[in-house]
């Protein structure tokens, strides 16, 4: 790029923003005519980690996003073995600002979706990976649900109440294996036992669930904010609550500088919360946004704290939570999309 070195004399007054525009187009024509065979991929990831209440943020992450695939598009146009590629949670995604977000959602993206129908846990991608791990380990073919834990839990098979206590992520469920090896039972019985499962949720539930809900929280609201939404489920002492259960303990906590219905949908955006439908025959659903990224909530409708959340909130269950949809991911036909 030789220009960048050439010696003048001449003196050109620039704004910033034009000199900004010529090291772009400099920039991109040095990239196109490259001589190389060898394949680039540039991966770009953290935009969680710098994202902040401002609007501006987000129209720096939306630029961001479009001006990749655009340039994908040029480069592959040119024949060039060069690709850009934006990791970015789906959640942050569906709030970036622009028309063509769609277009590149379909066009030039691949979302990486882990919830499996649970109906059929062992055939779950995250079940197998779990045992992968641990043929990795051992090393020799092993299924962990059969081998060390027992068949059920609360009276439900322990695959489906796991993975209840996660937002069916790897990392959920890899953090969930380890705070259970923490409980793993004395030399002379490798099963643990219903106890040492619940002592293991309850790890999880402190360590890792709530605190990494309290981190996706980060960018949607401060940190005192964050701190009283918190204090302020927790006081709810149950799993299921309705709007206005939540306006009476504001008021009861004199919290009213918190924006619940904000808060709400931020919660649900991030699955820390799910949203509970009667309507249909049988037990009631549960629409969390990770089985259904389309979901959207309805305020006056029952709501539901994570399960992964409740010990660390000290929520006490006085019934079993309702069982998640029978048709999978796009489970929830009353939940608008």
């Amino acid at each position: 790029m030789p220009r960048f070195f050439d010696d003048t004399d001449e003196r050109v007054a620039e704004t910033p923003d034009l000199q900004l525009v010529q090291m772009v187009r400099l920039l991109r024509e040095a990239v196109m005519q490259f001589p190389t065979t060898s394949r680039h991929v540039l991966f770009i990831d953290g935009l969680d980690e710098i994202l902040t209440q401002q609007q501006l943020q987000f129209e720096a992450l939306a630029a961001l996003v479009s001006q990749s695939s655009k340039l994908n598009d040029d480069m592959r146009a040119a024949g060039k073995p060069f690709k850009v590629v934006v990791l970015c949670r789906t959640d942050i995604f569906d709030r970036l600002p622009g028309a063509n977000k769609n277009k590149i959602r379909r066009d030039s993206s691949e979302a990486l979706e882990w919830f499996d129908d649970p109906r059929d846990p062992d055939r779950t991608r995250l079940a197998q990976l779990v045992n992968l791990r641990a043929r990795r380990s051992l090393p020799r073919e092993v299924n962990v649900f059969d081998e060390f834990f027992p068949a059920r839990v609360e009276q439900r098979p322990v695959r489906r109440f796991l993975l209840e206590h996660t937002g069916h992520l790897p990392r959920d469920v890899l953090q969930l294996m380890k705070s259970m090896q923490r409980f793993a039972p004395a030399a002379g019985s490798d099963r643990l036992s219903e106890d040492h499962v619940k002592s293991g949720i309850r790890h999880y539930s402190n360590d890792y669930f709530l605190p990494e809900l309290r981190d996706e929280l980060h960018g949607y609201l401060d940190s005192a904010a964050i701190d009283l939404s918190v204090k302020l489920l927790a006081s709810l002492a149950k799993p299921r609550f309705t709007m206005e259960d939540l306006e009476r303990q504001a008021d009861r906590l004199r919290v009213g500088s918190i924006d619940l219905d904000r808060l709400v949908h931020t919660l649900f955006d991030c699955s820390g919360v799910g949203m509970i439908d009667h309507a249909g025959p049988g037990r009631p659903t549960v629409t969390f946004k990770y089985r259904n990224r389309n979901a959207m909530l309805i305020p006056d409708m029952r709501m539901l704290v994570h399960p992964g959340a409740w010990k660390a909130l000290n929520i006490q269950a006085r019934s079993r939570a309702p069982a998640a949809s029978k048709s999978g991911r796009r489970a929830s036909r009353r939940a608008g999309a």
